[in-house]
């Protein structure tokens, strides 16, 4: 009888622990779920559209220069122009290989002077205009919430922005390693060794073993990078409307890494439609529906429905290697500066 308490007590510990892990998957799924939902909020965006009419020409201008006139333009190019050119390919060279060839050729060629001289310069005025337009659209919805705007003190405002931008600099970079670097590198190591186990067959089992350990880490570094893709897709949408609110950096990346989950949850169609799309289509279809994301994140509560959620969900420590970055990037560039005012 002894014995078999420590056996019952170890066997409810464990059922416990199961118990409590499928609490944690539950309870993230809904938050995630909640984030997911709020990202398609149509009846508060109408709200906003309809009672702010400086919100919806914004709005609409940035869907205008990035929906339509960037993505627009590269869709006929693509479905239209090359289509034709192709064709025309067909019928005129009909049995002449060689022009066939030059044809194809003639396709590249065209392809690369489209997107040198038309496509890169028009995303970047999207981009550039489309930037100025996004806090005007959060410094009017706070007026539209708010009914006053706040007057920001330049100098502090200045100062906040920079520091910001170091850290999404680095956070970008941080993410790009986890997105693309680490599994090209993986894939290569992939290679390599796929190469050397084709030489080496009586080694089979152990390569294989290896090479699916190297795949499936390969494959966890991308999933693990879309992870944090859609977080700081979601955190886009919520943080222009907390520097109009005049809220701190360090505060606006704690509350990210405290609600990641509702993040990626908001963020997760923005990624999608940037993961399933060319680059230049992706991204123009973000930028222009991102004044609606932005709306939607002055509106929406990223906060915690339930306080038990707030003690078992852990934090995410998405700013914690580029916030050390930034810091030492600064006190480098101070020194420096003060080195070389000694010597002048």
């Amino acid at each position: 009888m002894k014995s078999s308490e420590p056996k019952k007590r170890s066997e409810n510990t464990q059922l416990s622990d199961i118990r409590q892990l499928f609490d944690l998957f539950e309870r993230s799924a809904n938050i995630i779920l909640r984030g997911f939902i709020d990202s398609f909020s149509l009846g508060k965006l109408a709200d906003v559209l309809v009672n702010s009419p400086p919100t919806r020409d914004l709005a609409f201008k940035c869907l205008l220069a990035n929906g339509f006139l960037l993505v627009g333009s590269i869709l006929i190019f693509e479905k239209g122009v090359l289509p034709a050119v192709a064709l025309f390919g067909e019928k005129v060279l009909d049995g002449k290989e060689q022009l066939k060839n030059n044809s194809t050729f003639t396709n590249h060629i065209i392809y690369s002077f489209y997107h040198g001289l038309w496509v890169i310069p028009i995303w970047v005025i999207c981009y550039l205009s489309s930037s100025v337009w996004y806090q005007q659209i959060a410094n009017e919805i706070y007026k539209f919430k708010s009914r006053t705007g706040k007057t920001p003190d330049i100098t502090k405002a200045v100062a906040n922005a920079t520091y910001a931008l170091l850290v999404w600099l680095f956070a970008f970079i941080e993410i790009q390693l986890f997105t693309n670097i680490l599994p090209l590198l993986f894939n290569q190591l992939n290679s390599l060794v796929s190469s050397y186990y084709t030489n080496f067959h009586h080694f089979s089992i152990v390569f294989r073993i290896f090479l699916m350990i190297i795949q499936n880490i390969s494959h966890l570094f991308s999933a693990f990078g879309f992870v944090l893709l859609c977080i700081v897709y979601g955190w886009y949408g919520f943080d222009y409307h907390w520097i109009s609110d005049g809220t701190e950096p360090d505060k606006r990346f704690k509350i990210v890494e405290d609600h990641w989950l509702y993040f990626f949850g908001f963020g997760l169609p923005y990624g999608i439609i940037v993961k399933i799309t060319s680059f230049f289509v992706g991204y123009g279809l973000y930028l222009g529906l991102f004044p609606f994301c932005i709306i939607l994140g002055c509106l929406n509560d990223y906060q915690y429905t339930d306080e038990t959620d707030k003690k078992v969900i852990p934090s995410l420590p998405l700013f914690f290697y580029p916030k050390k970055l930034t810091i030492f990037s600064i006190k480098l560039i101070e020194n420096l500066t003060i080195n070389k005012n000694k010597f002048k």
